[in-house]
């Protein structure tokens, strides 16, 4: 299987059948197959490779697929920093490669962007690396959705400050769920 990138952000991703060495048969994938074969693909630092060329692909589903993938490397992670589709910055959000790679000051813009993202933050918080945890729990805390303020309350591994706070929550299912993960 070959790979072309053209240069215009046309891309296009051929397989080529071969036998004996001859080329027998070429055909093209469209970009819902392309969607389909990346997320067939080991998710292993082997396939870094095809990943980086795929996370600039002009279809998002395709984006998507690559940005859930969780062994991608800084170089492939750091195409996402400028991502503008909301359902790739979803599944970024959620793999271990931005809980290893995303600065502090991206999750931070993230959160902003989305209800969905800052949940999925919230629920993991402990799990971003880079994450300054106060800075964002100052940010998640104020947020207006109750969702994100029960994603805190039900993460255990959020400080205690944060959970008392949750715990005096009107919303009764947002401080029993704090109570519960301060016991």
């Amino acid at each position: 299987m070959k790979a072309q990138l053209y240069k215009a952000m046309k891309m296009n991703i051929s397989i080529v059948f071969e036998n004996e060495g001859k080329v027998i048969a070429t055909r093209n994938f469209n970009f819902c197959q392309i969607r389909d074969y990346v997320n067939s693909l080991d998710d292993s630092q082997s396939n870094n490779d095809i990943f980086k060329i795929l996370a600039k692909h002009p279809s998002q589903e395709v984006r998507q697929q690559v940005a859930s993938k969780d062994s991608l490397n800084m170089d492939v992670a750091q195409i996402f920093e400028s991502e503008k589709s909301l359902n790739v910055i979803r599944s970024f959000v959620r793999s271990d490669s931005c809980k290893k790679y995303s600065s502090n000051e991206l999750l931070v813009k993230w959160i902003a962007l989305d209800v969905e993202v800052a949940c999925s933050v919230a629920s993991r918080l402990e799990s971003y690396e880079n994450a300054d945890i106060d800075e964002i729990l100052k940010i998640l805390i104020k947020h207006s959705d109750p969702s994100v303020l029960n994603e805190i309350s039900e993460n255990s591994s959020i400080p205690k400050k944060y959970l008392k706070e949750l715990s005096k929550n009107k919303d009764t299912k947002i401080s029993s769920a704090a109570k519960y993960s301060l016991s």
